[in-house]
């Protein structure tokens, strides 16, 4: 019995989902009908098996054409035809399924287990974008670039599933003509593809990880691992996401719509992590984020900037001084910290206490605490203005 859900499910399907499904689900292209309208499919699996796919949603009786598909892939597939209509909406995006394995006996989690799971699930896929998209770059300064704008407005949340607590996210790969059959090509990854690419490879690089660790390695072995994804963020994520859960299992099922990633031999993905994963997670969150400060890509390599100095701080047994700069930078008055050796620290304090303008070099990076110039070089101090 086809249901209104079902007809609601039919009509977002697009051709080219569908066909994405066809191809990678044991169906063959056998023709077209005379009026160039349907394309016909026979199935591998059962020989007397023929769908009929709609080329184009503009038809007055493509919703119809659609759960008739639907209806004759249930059948050779002995699948619920509701089960069938999902899978053909979702051909088209990256499905990515978080769950947490601890339930009640009522399968559900306590209200604010529930929040913090959404929470810390939003800001796992939101880091994983940041650091595909701009590695090294400090989140602050690229949050509103024209690619993060994007990622947010095209990833979904998915309805939810009964018997277990998953976040369903659906990061849909990029279609210019999804309405229709014609002029489908082929296409390189989508961006966002790349993104879920760098969640799973993270993923499969900490199960690897903790592995070695199990087996007597040092938790630095995260760290050998950072061109694989592993970062301190997706480190951080993973920890809250795990002591919330009490465990933690992220599926992948990959579009059908473009081709699987290079390795990936089959349509899902999936790894494990177990409570006392959170402890080996924390430890490598400290390896981490010592890592990736050092190295931190600049927004201005060897940028040259002119000030005032307005505050001086150094302990009395300390060899290097932090200091604050009063200067001007892309036509705004902002603040810089900067730490200088004992030699130059002298003359930043000769140009503090007479006010003097200097001009320093080095390489100018925005946090959130503000702006910092990392390894500051070839100080000049200029004359006193009063004199």
């Amino acid at each position: 019995m086809i249901t209104q859900l079902d007809v609601d499910v039919a009509k977002i399907i697009n051709p080219s989902h569908a066909k994405a499904y066809l191809n990678r689900n044991n169906w063959h292209k056998i023709g077209v009908s005379y009026n160039e309208t349907l394309e016909i499919y026979e199935s591998e699996i059962d020989k007397n098996a023929i769908a009929y796919l709609p080329i184009s949603k503009k038809y007055a009786d493509y919703i119809t054409r659609i759960l008739q598909l639907a209806k004759t892939i249930s059948d050779v597939e002995d699948r619920h035809l509701s089960f069938i209509l999902k899978d053909l909406s979702l051909a088209g995006m990256d499905l990515i399924r978080i769950r947490a394995p601890y339930q009640s006996e009522d399968h559900s989690i306590l209200f604010e287990e529930g929040v913090a799971f959404f929470q810390e699930t939003l800001k796992l896929m939101t880091n994983i974008a940041y650091s595909k998209f701009h590695p090294g770059k400090e989140k602050s300064s690229v949050k509103n670039s024209a690619r993060m704008k994007r990622w947010r407005k095209e990833i979904r949340l998915g309805q939810t599933e009964p018997g277990s607590f998953i976040i369903n996210v659906l990061v849909p790969m990029s279609f210019s003509n999804q309405g229709s059959l014609i002029d489908v090509k082929p296409r390189s990854e989508p961006h966002n593809r790349l993104a879920t690419r760098q969640l799973v490879s993270g993923l499969y690089a900490s199960k690897e990880a903790i592995t070695l660790i199990s087996k007597g390695k040092d938790v630095a072995v995260f760290e050998e691992k950072m061109d694989k994804g592993i970062n301190a963020d997706l480190c951080e994520s993973m920890v809250k996401l795990i002591e919330t859960g009490h465990g933690l299992d992220i599926s992948v099922s990959w579009a059908l719509t473009i081709p699987l990633p290079e390795k990936q031999k089959t349509s899902q993905s999936t790894t494990t992590f177990t409570q006392s994963d959170a402890g080996i997670f924390k430890e490598a969150v400290k390896v981490l984020e010592n890592k990736q400060k050092c190295s931190i890509q600049p927004d201005f390599s060897n940028k040259r900037i002119e000030g005032y100095v307005y505050e001086l701080n150094r302990d009395k047994s300390a060899t290097k001084g932090s200091v604050k700069i009063s200067s001007v930078i892309n036509k705004k008055p902002c603040a810089i910290t900067a730490s200088f050796s004992e030699k130059d620290y002298s003359q930043i304090t000769r140009a503090h206490d007479k006010k003097l303008i200097i001009s320093v070099e080095g390489n100018l990076h925005k946090e959130k605490q503000g702006w910092n110039l990392y390894n500051p070089r070839n100080l000049d101090v200029f004359g006193d203005l009063f004199e």
